[in-house]
């Protein structure tokens, strides 16, 4: 019953470069609920390197996982993170659940990486750290929800039914005695609609933040600088190109199931299916939020013009391997891939 109820986990790091130690400490509890109803508390203090807007709960690996060093690229954009974080995860009735949190932040400069900096009365005064704190409510809600789930965590799964997710977060800091603060709003809404030739996954997403928040909470795009197939990302973007305040985004990925290589004699018994890949953001970033924290002259924003990531997937190699072939439709040769290849492990049996 103990190691039911208590999940621990930790690490330690140290890096020869800096010279400074990593570490974090993550605690997991369930607690009492009815009707198999998901109730658990979680609880962790971490002091580390970060991806700026990186959800680790949303991606796939994590920059320093070390399959991300075989395209020869590292992140260079990171940020030092000294975070305390608790949030309690509960099932309402059985298709409707929330999360709620509460975070505490202090960003760190980092020279020559992360050189934070803030303009008062027309001069730029270097920013050694920065707080951040946080409180965040998430609500979602699908009919007839599924998920798999082991002891301590869950994993929801897409269905039919369209799945509603709505954040928000409220968020207070200071940068050099310039106090602010600010509310985020984000809405999900994913679905899988059948049809005769396979099924389509979409997701939708409207992001928006009202006050005034330095670009660091603000929506960063993540890129994918390996060979591995992300689906939680665009795969061509770079790692440090866009930033927004407010945005929208939709993904389209359609599954023909085989529709088409089944119809050709000989080819159909290697049993491959068809994949075809939308991905488009555009967004925008207010001088108010620019303003509180310097941004780097590297981040802009989709304003004008979507971002459109288009590509061709072959899933079902030899039941194990996805590939997929894709193409920058917009913002070529901005210093991202205009087009590439990303291979995934995705058991098809």
């Amino acid at each position: 019953n103990f190691l039911r109820t208590f999940y621990f986990t930790a690490y330690g790091a140290y890096g020869f470069t800096d010279k400074d130690f990593k570490y974090m400490a993550l605690t997991r509890i369930n607690l009492p609920h009815k009707n198999e109803r998901w109730n658990s508390l979680q609880t962790y203090y971490r002091y580390d390197i970060r991806v700026p807007g990186q959800d680790e709960s949303q991606t796939l690996l994590t920059f320093d996982n070390v399959v991300t060093l075989i395209s020869g690229k590292t992140f260079s954009k990171l940020m030092k993170v000294r975070e305390f974080g608790i949030s309690n995860d509960k099932d309402w009735f059985h298709d409707f659940s929330t999360l709620t949190s509460f975070t505490e932040k202090t960003y760190y400069d980092v020279p020559s990486v992360s050189n934070f900096s803030h303009e008062v009365n027309n001069v730029l005064l270097p920013v050694p750290q920065f707080n951040i704190t946080e409180f965040g409510l998430q609500a979602r809600y699908s009919f007839n929800t599924l998920y798999t789930a082991g002891v301590f965590y869950r994993y929801f799964a897409v269905t039919k039914y369209p799945e509603f997710i709505l954040n928000y977060t409220a968020g207070v800091g200071n940068i050099q005695k310039d106090y602010f603060n600010y509310h985020k709003l984000l809405l999900t809404i994913q679905q899988r609609l059948y049809s005769p030739i396979g099924y389509t996954n979409y997701a939708l997403q409207l992001g928006k933040i009202f006050g005034r928040a330095p670009y660091t909470v603000c929506y960063l795009t993540q890129g994918n600088l390996g060979v591995l197939l992300d689906k939680y990302n665009y795969n061509l973007l770079r790692e440090f190109e866009f930033v927004n305040d407010q945005y929208a985004q939709l993904w389209i990925e359609h599954h023909f199931n085989g529709f088409f290589f089944n119809k050709i004699p000989g080819f159909n018994k290697l049993r491959l299916r068809e994949v075809l890949i939308f991905k488009s953001l555009i967004g925008t970033f207010s001088k108010q939020n620019a303003n509180v924290l310097t941004v780097p002259t590297e981040l802009s924003s989709p304003s004008h013009v979507p971002y459109i990531e288009l590509g061709f997937g072959i899933e079902n190699i030899g039941y194990l391997f996805r590939v997929d072939f894709l193409w920058r439709a917009t913002y070529r040769n901005n210093g991202g891939q205009n087009w590439g290849v990303k291979l995934m492990l995705k058991p098809g049996f």
